[in-house]
């Protein structure tokens, strides 16, 4: 279910569980799979570029559960793909703004490099 994040924000929004999306644009995943702007690519196969998205969505994982946000409201964040390089956090009514704040500078503090077929990817950063 390719947009499965949709129908959950919709259905989500509409019963009053999600009030919000924190969408993450993940700089450095276009030049693993394919061209980039500058039209340069890294050239790895989509194995490569798999993992390098299912260690980005771990990273945002881990930045959640060791939060400050009580468990009974991280368990009800999902972590989904929205679209190519881009990621998104789904969040729970009930947030505070202090806690979307603090959620907020966790997803933007991840820096991740990720050692493929003797290269060294860099995922630098969420805008």
């Amino acid at each position: 279910a390719k947009h499965h994040y949709e129908e959950l924000l919709r259905k989500g929004i509409a019963d009053g569980a999600v009030d919000s999306l924190i969408v993450c644009d993940v700089k450095g995943f276009a030049g693993v799979n394919g061209v980039t702007r500058f039209n340069r690519s890294l050239g790895f196969n989509r194995q490569v570029g798999d993992a390098a998205i299912c260690a980005t969505v771990d990273a945002l994982r881990d930045a959640v559960r060791m939060s400050e946000i009580p468990q009974e409201l991280v368990d009800k964040i999902v972590v989904a793909r929205l679209g190519g390089d881009e990621l998104g956090l789904v969040l729970p009514a009930g947030l505070t703004r202090e806690q979307k704040h603090y959620l907020l500078g966790q997803v933007d503090s991840i820096r991740l490099a990720l050692s493929v077929e003797g290269d060294i990817v860099d995922i630098r950063r969420f805008n």
